[in-house]
């Protein structure tokens, strides 16, 4: 077997992945706390990578230590529902191993999200495992825990003068995950006061090392709403770093909820 059928082992990293990106969950107030929780709360309850009510096309490229270059493509859409739960399908383009293959999220409040695999090669759906945070998405310098912002959401935030990040005044935190599956110590955050915007985030390992810088390079706002449109993930200690492109984003608050269900994954 080629393709993704030989690759299973690594699929669910890459599609959870895509489907964490696709799935920022509104923060609770009372999930937050330290004196920039008010300022952390508006943070992770923003939606700047535009990955709920909308429909998008990206591309993460990856470029290694060497000099050599990947390209990962996929398409996706998603929705809210509850209020503050979202609902997210992707679909892979490229490369040729994880072209037709889908991923569907539903994130659940109280209980692990449901996630799914379709695999077009063995024409069956799978249901995949949600301990996979610390995990690569789609071998990028991304990780999950910096895309689902859980360690975010979750969090004791202290509050330090603001600083400004070229022309643009940003509010400065000092973040300390609380989930008992967080990845990083602590988060170093300048985010815009106008839109919540993180435009900078460093991150310190559990050890205490800085192990990755995130950085804003592009940005714009389409019908009221505005978008990282290109960031780049910077690996510290892999030499290697990788920037996430969003080609074509649309907000949509029409998509149809019975897109979102598992049993229609084998029949598109």
């Amino acid at each position: 077997m080629s393709g993704y059928g030989m690759k299973f082992g690594l699929l669910p990293f890459a599609l959870m992945g895509a489907a964490v990106l696709l799935g920022p969950s509104r923060a609770h107030a009372d999930d937050i706390t330290g004196s920039g929780a008010a300022v952390l709360t508006q943070i992770a309850a923003s939606d700047s990578w535009g990955f709920a009510d909308a429909e998008l096309k990206a591309q993460a490229s990856i470029r290694e230590k060497d000099g050599k270059s990947r390209t990962v493509r996929f398409s996706a859409q998603s929705r809210y529902y509850e209020g503050t739960l979202t609902k997210s399908l992707v679909r892979f383009l490229a490369p040729p191993d994880l072209n037709g293959v889908k991923f569907l999220q539903i994130q659940k409040r109280d209980t692990d999200d449901e996630r799914y695999i379709y695999l077009p090669e063995l024409k069956r759906v799978r249901r995949v495992s949600g301990k996979l945070r610390a995990g690569s998405f789609m071998t990028t310098d991304f990780a999950f825990a910096d895309l689902d912002r859980r360690e975010l959401r979750f969090a004791e935030a202290t509050a330090l003068p603001d600083e400004k990040l070229g022309d643009t005044v940003c509010n400065r935190l000092t973040v300390k995950p609380t989930s008992s599956d967080a990845q990083y110590s602590r988060l170093e955050v300048w985010a815009r006061k106008d839109n919540h915007m993180i435009l900078k985030s460093q991150m310190y390992d559990l050890k205490g090392a800085h192990s990755k810088t995130f950085t804003v390079e592009e940005s714009k706002q389409i019908q009221g709403r505005w978008f990282v449109t290109r960031s780049r993930m910077e690996s510290h200690s892999a030499q290697r770093a990788t920037t996430l492109v969003l080609e074509q984003v649309v907000p949509r608050k029409d998509i149809p909820d019975n897109l979102f269900d598992s049993r229609r994954l084998e029949q598109e």
